[in-house]
């Protein structure tokens, strides 16, 4: 089938580039000509070559209390971003415009995919305002063709979508409905009727190695010690505070990947994982950063988000600690003995049980909608078979057999439910 992913995909975010291109991954390997389908807010961000230097240079003029330094990290960190998606993520020429939700069916992007797949991180969060609209309920194509996969909303209460029934009724027309935080899965079944999966986060389909090699990261470690720092939130001060106490204590480097005027600034999504993979410690309040530090065996501390329209944003880290079966990872309640002993063996045993439920899920979604859009196959009339068999050679799924009839020819008989 070929298949339109649909996602927050027009971000500087590492854990988003890396959910998409696990996503992509792995519909690839189901046997799916896998697109993304591009959603730019405001600015064309694909433009190549000129708007790119005249946008940087508008900012060193417009915001003149920035240094010229920031600007160009900026735009340095940027081009890494678009390397990684041109390099790894195969994009619809036709991007997603906010009057594509009033269209009219059939239109030219319901014509190319056979399915889309909605999902993952926050795709649904409905407080992230104007980045979540319509278009991320697939609006503009005939509801069969809706699944999702793994959609986060991190909400924690009812309430938080009282104000957006856009959203409540694009989820109720959902083909297949999966999500990530058990919290949300809950409540999105009892305010629209519908059976909801939980599966893991994309980038918890693959393995370790599975990483290691889709990034083609080095095999050897970096021998030099260091604490990775990785905050998004200002409230996330005191684990900043924390994690630099630490590595001043056992002298070690700290390595912060959002510090602008920092060389690790400027590094793309697989320089973040091998940031994350070869450090002794990670203090972050991303939740792909504890996903990746679970994963590549680094131990971690986090922290929980606070403030408005913030609380339930914590529910997809509970939902993953919970998954990985590690206990509360905070880290004022952390002692050293705890903090560094995390056994990793078994988080990737958790994990390989959640894996092979998520993608059996995956799988039967994808089988659903591929029965539904694929001609089934015509056998030829019994007194016109030959009882070649080539119909059960060829058949890719398997579901045809040769069975003996009383005289002991033998005829094909298909097993619709493979």
């Amino acid at each position: 089938m070929k298949l339109g992913i649909i996602t927050l995909h027009n971000t500087e975010n590492a854990g988003q580039r890396l959910q998409n291109l696990a996503l992509h991954t792995v519909l690839t390997r189901m046997g799916n000509s896998v697109e993304t389908l591009p959603n730019y807010y405001g600015v064309d961000y694909d433009e190549r070559a000129l708007w790119p230097s005249i946008r940087t240079a508008f900012r060193m003029v417009r915001y003149a209390h920035w240094p010229v330094r920031r600007a160009w990290a900026d735009h340095v960190r940027r081009r890494a971003y678009r390397s990684f998606n041109e390099k790894n993520i195969p994009l619809c020429p036709w991007p997603l415009t906010n009057e594509m939700a009033k269209m009219q069916r059939p239109n030219q992007w319901d014509d190319r995919y056979d399915g889309f797949v909605v999902g993952s991180d926050q795709v649904w969060n409905p407080s992230f305002g104007g980045s979540t609209t319509p278009l991320h309920t697939v609006a503009f194509a005939a509801p069969q063709k809706r699944l999702s996969y793994a959609a986060g909303l991190c909400v924690s209460e009812e309430s938080e979508l009282e104000n957006h029934e856009w959203l409540l009724n694009g989820l109720k027309e959902m083909g297949n409905l999966s999500i990530r935080e058990s919290t949300s899965a809950e409540i999105v079944s009892r305010l629209t009727g519908k059976k909801v999966a939980i599966d893991i986060d994309p980038t918890l389909l693959l393995t370790q190695q599975e990483w290691e090699r889709l990034l083609n990261l080095p095999e050897k470690r970096e021998k030099k010690k260091y604490v990775f720092l990785y905050t998004l939130d200002k409230g996330s001060a005191p684990l900043r505070d924390w994690a630099m106490e630490i590595a001043s204590q056992k002298g070690w480097e700290v390595r912060d990947a959002l510090d602008w005027k920092t060389a690790w600034y400027k590094k793309g999504p697989k320089e973040w994982v091998r940031l994350i993979r070869d450090a002794q410690l990670v203090a972050a309040d991303s939740f792909h950063a504890t996903v990746f530090s679970l994963l590549m065996e680094t131990p971690f501390a986090c922290i929980k988000k606070s403030g408005a329209n913030k609380v339930g944003m914590n529910e997809r880290l509970n939902t993953l600690l919970e998954q990985a079966g590690v206990g509360d990872r905070t880290y004022s309640a952390l002692e050293e003995k705890e903090l560094f002993g995390v056994d990793f063996q078994q988080v990737h045993q958790n994990f390989a049980y959640l894996r092979q439920q998520s993608l059996q899920n995956l799988w039967n979604s994808l089988r659903e909608r591929r029965n539904e859009c694929e001609p089934k196959p015509v056998l030829a009339p019994v007194q016109y078979c030959t009882g070649c068999a080539a119909c059960a050679s060829s058949c890719a799924i398997h579901a045809i057999s040769m069975k003996a009839d009383r005289e002991g020819f033998l005829f094909p008989q298909v097993n619709h439910d493979a």
